[in-house]
Formats: C-alpha cells, structure tokens, sequence
C-alpha cells in the first residue's frame, strides 16, 4: 500500500509541477485499495495537464457554484463518470475560477458539457442536459471504436 500511495503522490507532484493542479476527492479516491481512481477530474488550468485530451474520449463539464442547473446536472455527471469507468474520462471545470479555459473553449453559458474525441470536440450540451443524451451518444461513440 505504501508503494501505492508513493506513485500516487509522485503522479500528484509532476501534475503540478506541469502548471495543473488536481484534486483527489476522498469519497472517490481510497489509498486502502477499494476504488483507486478518481471518476471526475477537477480541471484547474488546461485539459492537456489534467490528462483529460490523453483519452479517446472524454467529457468536460463546465459549472459554477452559484449556477443551480449546475448544481442539478453535477449527479448526472457523476453517474456517467460511474457508468463509463475506464471507458472514458470526465473532467469539470469551474467557469468563474477559469475564465480562461472556458474561453478557450468558446463556453457562452452553463452548464456546458463537452464530449471530446481524440481531444477534439465532437459535441456540445448546454443548459436543460438529460443522462439519456450524453450516454446515447457515448454509446454511440464508443461502439464505433
């Protein structure tokens, strides 16, 4: 376990040293070895340091605190991170604290969800975000494997 924890403060430590930062939730992240993976990626400064554009495909979320429609859809998203584990990787980013980022990606209002394909976005979701529409496309993407 100790070599566990080890590699994951070494991973932690080259993340930020790379100008990203990354949070580890502890509801999700166990060191005692029951669910070692983090399901929704906290993306601070760009999707290439959070390791989100490295995957096939992956989903970015964009939310703030005070946005109650974000605070509705972050359940959804949550469960898609579940339902898809391993398959693909789901990263949020908060739209007050990197204004930035959600420029970059061209984000007029939230919440807006991303589904990217070789870190290329190939879909965009905004506002009223049923489950049933992001993983119909995810399906949709990942049968076409």
């Amino acid at each position: 376990m100790i070599r566990k924890v080890t590699i994951a403060v070494l991973v932690c430590a080259f993340i930020i040293a790379l100008g990203g930062t990354l949070r580890i939730d502890p509801k999700v992240f166990s060191p005692t070895g029951t669910n070692q993976r983090v399901d929704v990626i906290t993306v601070t400064n760009d999707l290439h340091a959070s390791g989100i554009l490295n995957s096939r495909l992956a989903v970015v979320y964009f939310w703030a605190k005070w946005c109650r429609p974000c605070r509705q859809l972050a359940p959804v998203v949550e469960s898609v991170a579940e339902q898809y584990t391993g398959r693909i990787r789901v990263g949020k980013v908060d739209y007050d604290a990197h204004p930035k980022l959600a420029e970059q990606h061209e984000i007029d209002g939230i919440p807006t969800l991303l589904i990217l394909e070789d870190g290329i976005e190939i879909e965009r979701f905004r506002l009223a975000i049923r489950q049933s529409e992001i993983t119909a496309e995810l399906d949709r993407l990942l049968k076409s494997e």
